[in-house]
């Protein structure tokens, strides 16, 4: 007898196609994870399969396009494509992106919305690192500059600006269970919203956390941690000198909100700020400690071990510095 001849069949020939041959092509359009089922017919009789389209969808949204591993090698040409903004900056093809997995690469990249009702930027990959080089901007007409649904770490030797309508950073509400904390470590950011420039969430129950480490933050507009902190490694506060954010509407301890914000790094021992430790900062710390006020003493960078006063210990330990003799104190877990 002669076989039957085979016939096949797509549930859906947009996801995929498949030809007579039964050989099945997917759409390179077609959704990670939606599925389309094949049958063959022969004979009066059928058989089925079921096709995933195969790939990853990352928690990495970027002016509203949500990166996977089919886009992620030309995310700089998607992204172009979202406004005038990003495409100019595109077309001096200086702007690069890219993304491994774990860690997204900026290169005097713009990210912007145009008119796209879409968070400039989310990083929602719990432990990702957002690495910048050259002059970065990420910008939301209508939400957010950067939105932070998990744990990151910005770091880099470029600069970022974050701004967006509500909010240049904007934190997704702490809960029992999901409690979130963004990292700048040594990097430059400025942080710039319509309506605040940094929103800490809304549960006044738990604590998001920014942590500062030897970088450079500038903040325009009102901080809002409803029961968060901005926590400090090696950087300090230019302005105001103590700031306190909004808490639940109100005023924190009967003070103003703060509605600038000023954190730049310093090294320890470089009590004059002039970018090395020398003699000079060793003389300056000397003089404090007999109870002398020099001029451009910064008192974070003679406490060198951290006790919140400066004494002949820190004045120690300065010239160990400048002997290169320094090792760092290992905190003792109790």
């Amino acid at each position: 007898e002669a076989e039957e001849e085979i016939t096949w069949e797509s549930s859906n020939m947009s996801l995929a196609t498949v030809s007579a041959d039964g050989v099945v092509t997917m759409s390179n359009s077609a959704d990670i994870g939606a599925t389309v089922t094949i049958t063959a017919k022969a004979g009066g009789k059928s058989a089925t399969c079921n096709i995933t389209v195969p790939g990853e969808i990352y928690n990495l949204y970027l002016a509203g396009i949500q990166v996977t591993s089919r886009n992620k090698d030309n995310l700089a040409e998607l992204v172009a494509e979202t406004s005038e903004a990003s495409m100019e900056q595109f077309s001096t093809g200086k702007m690069e992106i890219s993304f491994d997995g774990t860690t997204l690469r900026l290169k005097d990249a713009v990210i912007d919305t145009g008119d796209k009702a879409a968070q400039g930027m989310t990083l929602g990959i719990n432990g990702m690192t957002l690495i910048v080089e050259g002059d970065c901007t990420v910008k939301s007409k209508n939400y957010n500059g950067l939105k932070v649904a998990n744990n990151a770490t910005i770091t880099g030797d470029g600069s970022l600006r974050l701004e967006g309508k509500h909010s240049g950073i904007m934190f997704d509400s702490p809960s029992e269970v999901y409690i979130t904390t963004l990292t700048l470590d040594h990097v430059k950011v400025e942080a710039l919203g319509s309506s605040l420039s940094i929103d800490g969430g809304l549960n006044p129950d738990y604590s998001n956390m920014l942590q500062v480490n030897h970088s450079d933050l500038t903040a325009t507009g009102q901080i809002f941690f409803a029961n968060g902190d901005i926590l400090l490694d090696e950087s300090y506060y230019v302005e105001p000198k103590k700031p306190y954010f909004r808490y639940n509407g109100d005023f924190m301890d009967g003070e103003q909100v703060a509605t600038g914000l000023k954190i730049r790094p310093f090294d320890k021992g470089d009590v004059n700020q002039d970018g090395k430790v020398d003699a000079t900062d060793l003389v300056l710390t000397i003089s404090y400690t007999k109870g002398q006020n020099p001029a451009k003493f910064l008192f974070v960078a003679a406490d060198v071990n951290g006790d919140s006063h400066v004494d002949q210990a820190d004045v120690k330990l300065i010239a160990d510095i400048i002997l290169d003799q320094y090792i760092p104190l290992t905190p003792i877990d109790n």
